[in-house]
């Protein structure tokens, strides 16, 4: 597992770190400045894999080393066997732009237009001035949100450069390879890290975010640790995005299993204290439909203040759609 070296955000990741898949070995360098790469292998046609990971594999680590990032564009099954033929991969920046994206122009003028009017029509009162502004200052703020909406999505250019591979004898072949760009590439090593298809998170670094998500420290704080260990938050080759996406699949692979954890843990907790009792009822489709535990302390204070007990069932835990009842006592200390 060590071997493998880092995780690919873009695949999915379990609970367990042996389950962790996609692995991508590309440099990692934190400089910010423009550098002289190395030319990367260029895929072209004719050229064959024994896999689409490895074809993944080979092309993402060209849009690295050329500066931009990649996506699966579209996939093929064959209609008789249902099996995986074809699959193409495109620049993130591919397909043509939104329609609002493409009116922004003319939605300009539009705005242009009404402001000349609006300030035509400012000369004329005192109220109109002050209604004015007033509407020129909810324009203002209207345009700040959608801008910082837009932020975080990729914006589309129609670019053309993709590569196809097909299945051919049991091996993938590239049947199309284009390479021009209809955008600017990114030279800095450091920003090509934020890419989308780029962005990963290293073995140690997931052990660790493991560590400090099982303690339940925030995300702002695990991005803060995983900076200090990596000397500035500029060089982790993923966001508090990625980490939160990750810890997402963490608790998604205890959320399945919490039943058989919470079966684990009270034998451990009795061989440990043997005053510790738990008592469980299994039907016969192996599903717990009855669960009762006490703790040594708890039976016995029970001994000492048992006078006035409290036993309420309205609680219900949604997910098994059981009710959950606990016994409450009451001490001198209450």
């Amino acid at each position: 597992m060590e071997g493998q070296g880092e995780i690919d955000i873009n695949q999915s990741v379990s609970n367990n770190a042996t389950d962790v898949q996609g692995y991508i070995d590309v440099d990692v360098s934190s400089e910010e400045e423009d550098v002289v790469c190395s030319q990367p292998v260029v895929p072209f046609v004719g050229m064959e894999f024994d896999s689409v990971e490895e074809v993944r594999r080979v092309y993402n680590a060209y849009a690295f080393k050329m500066g931009f990032s990649i996506r699966v564009a579209s996939s093929t099954n064959s209609t008789v066997t249902k099996e995986l033929i074809r699959k193409e991969f495109e620049c993130t920046h591919a397909r043509r732009p939104d329609s609002e994206q493409e009116d922004n122009t003319s939605t300009s003028m539009a705005t242009n237009d009404v402001s000349k009017a609006k300030a035509s029509k400012r000369k004329s009162s005192t109220k109109d001035v002050a209604q004015a502004k007033a509407s020129k200052k909810k324009s203002s703020s209207t345009v700040l949100t959608t801008a910082s909406k837009k932020c975080s999505t990729v914006k589309k250019y129609d670019c053309k450069a993709h590569m196809a591979v097909g299945l051919w004898d049991g091996k993938w072949r590239v049947v199309v390879m284009k390479v021009e760009h209809t955008h600017p590439l990114v030279k800095q090593i450091g920003r090509r890290k934020q890419l989308r298809s780029h962005r990963r998170i290293s073995f140690v670094d997931y052990e660790l975010l493991k560590t400090l998500h099982h303690r339940n420290i925030s995300t702002m704080q695990i991005m803060a640790v995983l900076s200090d260990f990596h000397d500035g938050i500029g060089n982790l080759s993923y966001n508090s995005k990625d980490v939160s996406n990750l810890r997402s699949h963490l608790r998604k692979g205890v959320h399945l299993r919490d039943m058989e954890a919470t079966l684990e843990y009270f034998p451990k907790q009795q061989s440990e204290s043997p005053t510790f009792f738990y008592a469980v009822k299994i039907d016969s489709d192996n599903a717990v439909r009855r669960l009762f535990w006490v703790d040594g302390r708890t039976r016995e204070m029970y001994k000492t203040f048992r006078d006035c007990i409290f036993f309420d069932t309205t609680f219900c835990v949604n997910r098994y759609n059981i009710p959950f009842a606990p016994i409450v006592g009451v001490n001198n200390h209450m």
